[in-house]
């Protein structure tokens, strides 16, 4: 929050507390221009963002986690990157880890399971990746959304917990027709990891794996839907076999659960809204 005063101009800042137990809440009793949401209950990445996002009042919202030190002028590249071209809904900072070392500068998307990495993520930032390029997916951990593209495409999932709903959103996004841009002129450092602790972050990306499956039941076309879905559910079924062979309750659990979860919690009127949106097809897409 100090980085965020010290290098930003203009902007209306919004901190929603997902029931940290910590103390931390007591360190912004200094901050007397900063708006605090205090949650009753851990809601998750998703709710705790869609409340900021729906008290926002900017015609940008920049969703910026609280393991992130920006850098100057920052805001003012993000925005610059937004306003270049028309179609642009998203656009995400060059990320990287505290040691000068690269985070994230978007995803790499990988169709037929649904999982992304980060590109160049570990690599020393020798400026690789300083071109301007158009993206699939991109880290939330700090993002610049056009507030028009939420009227078009609805908030974050809030089933998502933590993990997978930055690379649902944007695909969302990119179905309905917007692009999702990597602006390298705009740096911000991102401990990773900083909002978990070790066992809870496992437990949660453990849980994660369900929501691959829901963002390929719910935006892939009919065709790549069937045939991904099939393929995503055999293998979690294979996994709970492979963690029964092996004596690994939890792995097995985990899988389980996944293909259980879905079934519950099919998403189909979601499904029904997405495709609604639709501009561009599947391999469309994936030819960004």
């Amino acid at each position: 929050m100090e980085s965020v005063r010290k290098f930003t101009a203009d902007y209306e800042l919004i901190v929603v507390d997902n029931a940290s137990i910590d103390g931390s809440v007591g360190h912004l009793s200094d901050f007397h221009d900063v708006s605090i949401v205090r949650l009753s209950r851990n809601q998750g990445f998703s709710k705790a963002n869609n409340v900021g996002i729906r008290m926002a009042r900017g015609r940008y919202v920049v969703l910026l986690n609280s393991d992130t030190r920006v850098e100057q002028r920052w805001l003012e590249k993000l925005i610059e990157a937004a306003e270049a071209v028309a179609e642009v809904g998203i656009v995400s900072p060059k990320l990287l880890r505290l040691d000068g070392r690269l985070d994230s500068t978007g995803h790499v998307f990988h169709f037929k399971d649904c999982s992304v990495e980060d590109r160049g993520t570990g690599e020393i930032d020798s400026g690789q990746y300083d071109q301007v390029n158009k993206l699939i997916s991109c880290s939330f951990a700090c993002v610049l959304i056009k507030r028009k593209l939420f009227e078009m495409t609805g908030l974050l999932d809030e089933k998502m917990f933590f993990y997978f709903e930055d690379v649902d959103f944007c695909i969302r996004a990119r179905l309905a027709g917007w692009q999702v841009s990597f602006c390298p002129l705009s740096v911000v450092y991102h401990a990773r990891g900083g909002s978990t602790r070790s066992y809870r972050g496992s437990r949660l990306a453990n849980r994660s794996r369900a929501y691959a499956l829901r963002i390929i039941v719910k935006n892939y076309e009919a065709k790549d839907a069937l045939v991904c879905g099939i393929r995503q559910v055999g293998l979690l079924l294979a996994g709970v076999v492979a963690g029964l062979k092996n004596g690994d309750a939890d792995y097995s659990v985990g899988r389980l659960y996944s293909v259980l979860w879905n079934i519950v919690r099919a998403p189909l009127s979601e499904r029904s809204r997405v495709q609604a949106t639709r501009t561009i097809s599947d391999s469309e897409l994936l030819s960004t």
